[in-house]
């Protein structure tokens, strides 16, 4: 957590936590990029778990919800993502994984489609959007914290995560908070989050191609890691001749750098300002020689997929190839 920025917000969140469970809390965790040591401003989100003994009232969900919107003007344009899961889900481990409040970047838009004229407002909440910062209705809120709670699967690979890599940020230690994972249910987590990459690949490739790198290599070696770890053990791992290597080595640059990602005609996944106007690749040999094809990603997230299908029904290592 190199960051100061990261280090500011994180610590605005353990205060938050302090403040509004109190002595229901049992400890605030960071997972994800940061704790891997591979957060990137342009990419990455802030990952957190707030644990709590009993369930938190709504009036603390709310408290809690609108603590964090204040955050957001400082955040990461992705945000902070956040889960309340009570101690005991923790420690006997139950799939799908329940949890009392969630919220990340994705639901957003629906906070500010609550917001109308004359509506009452929170004091202090924004979140920034297209149009700028805009207040969120007290209404909105309330709404959300109330129908805000479920199951997860992804807490499973959240847990996993934390149980490898995790960072206390207050409360007790991991290991006193969080029980085994077993492998099927963190399998299945991260499969839930490829098993669609030959329809979302072109849309997000940098997210897609780094997360299919790692899926695969827990399965041939068990490894927990992060996007940027999985796209480093890809290119030590995949055989010279996988046509795929290109496309793993331009994502995992996209990923470290904030650099867009060239896909046929169009920019995506990456910061809007890394690139000056006067540089936007404007000959077309050189456009030709970096492009990479949508088709071509397809074909990649194909391969990686066979790949990983095989090696889970075999439950063995398996080769990459083409397919």
């Amino acid at each position: 957590m190199e960051d100061l920025r990261v280090k500011g917000i994180l610590s605005r969140v353990e205060q938050d936590c302090t403040r509004v469970f109190g002595s229901n809390l049992v400890g605030v965790y960071v997972h994800g990029s940061v704790a891997f040591g591979c957060f990137c401003w342009e990419n990455s989100d802030i990952d957190l778990l707030v644990v709590t003994k009993e369930e938190p009232g709504l009036s603390e969900k709310e408290a809690f919800l609108c603590a964090l919107l204040q955050l957001d003007a400082q955040c990461p344009e992705k945000g902070l993502e956040f889960s309340v899961v009570l101690e005991k889900y923790c420690r006997d481990f139950v799939y799908p994984t329940p949890f009392e409040l969630h919220f990340s970047n994705a639901h957003k838009a629906g906070l500010l489609a609550g917001v109308k004229d004359g509506a009452e407002v929170r004091s202090a909440p924004y979140l920034k959007a297209a149009g700028g910062e805009r207040r969120i209705c007290a209404d909105a809120v309330r709404e959300y914290c109330r129908g805000m709670r479920g199951t997860d699967k992804d807490l499973a690979a959240h847990f996993t995560v934390l149980r490898s890599a995790g960072v206390v940020l207050c409360g007790k230690e991991i290991a006193e908070v969080f029980g085994e994972v077993p492998r099927e249910a963190y399998l299945d987590s991260i499969w839930e989050d490829v098993a669609g990459a030959g329809d979302e690949i072109a849309e997000n490739p940098v997210y897609v191609v780094l997360n299919l790198c790692r899926v695969l290599a827990f399965l041939k070696e068990g490894l927990v890691c992060s996007k940027a770890q999985g796209g480093e053990w890809a290119l030590e791992n995949l055989p010279g001749n996988f046509s795929g290597r290109r496309v793993v080595e331009r994502a995992a640059e996209c990923y470290r750098t904030g650099e867009k990602f060239f896909a046929g005609n169009r920019l995506v996944a990456g910061r809007t300002n890394c690139r000056p106007p006067a540089e936007q690749l404007s000959a077309e040999t050189e456009i030709a020689e970096t492009e990479i094809s949508t088709d071509e990603l397809r074909v990649f997230a194909e391969a990686m997929l066979t790949q990983i299908c095989r090696a889970r029904e075999c439950g063995k290592q398996v080769v990459c190839q083409d397919a």
